[in-house]
């Protein structure tokens, strides 16, 4: 890997260990007063838990498999088009379109976030019982690893410079640095040096 190549690798990098760490904590927290308080939010693997576990899940909200899926194939896709072999010219394309897959996918969960908030809105204004939604952490930590990923993905696109291949035709001269021996193996007197006889 050239130094060229190492911004690329480690935003790839930083973007799935982010995505990582972000698919373990919560997205969003819905708070609900009544008599008691209670909250129900959701992660990438569960849209709920407390006591409305009950509830029928969004399939834009179930995308944590496929997060780590993208995150993975980038990831090794985008180290692999690092390389200066032939693995790299297509490695680098599946890097691209895990790339651009994986905002992608945080766009569509974010976008059922977004719906599900204006449901508990809508929901509250025809109730008396008060709501309170709020984006959670790990929703801010996938946003800055979509964005890390693509942009890993971007930089990994630059060419590489070729390795220059070894001219047979061209004459190929070593020097060695061996004072002490002298050429052919045959010891030539110096001038002023006198001869052995």
């Amino acid at each position: 890997m050239t130094d060229r190549g190492k911004p690329a690798a480690v935003l790839v990098v930083l973007g799935g260990v982010l995505a990582a760490i972000s698919t373990q904590l919560s997205m969003y927290t819905v708070l609900h007063r009544a008599q008691e308080v209670f909250a129900f939010g959701g992660t990438l693997w569960r849209s709920s838990t407390g006591p409305l576990a009950e509830r029928e899940l969004n399939p834009m909200m179930d995308v944590g498999t496929w997060i780590v899926i993208t995150v993975a194939v980038l990831v090794v896709a985008g180290l692999l088009a690092l390389r200066r072999d032939r693995v790299a010219p297509p490695a680098r394309v599946v890097a691209l379109v895990a790339g651009a897959a994986f905002p992608g996918i945080v766009t569509a969960y974010a976008v059922g976030v977004l719906r599900e908030e204006e449901m508990i809105n809508a929901y509250e204004q025809v109730s008396s019982m008060p709501y309170v939604y709020r984006f959670d952490a790990g929703l801010y930590l996938l946003f800055a690893a979509a964005v890390l990923g693509l942009a890993g993905a971007v930089l990994a696109q630059r060419p590489r410079p070729a390795v220059p291949e070894p001219d047979e035709d061209a004459v190929v001269v070593h020097q060695f640095v061996d004072d002490d021996t002298p050429p052919f193996g045959i010891a030539m007197p110096v001038a002023g040096e006198p001869r052995s006889g």
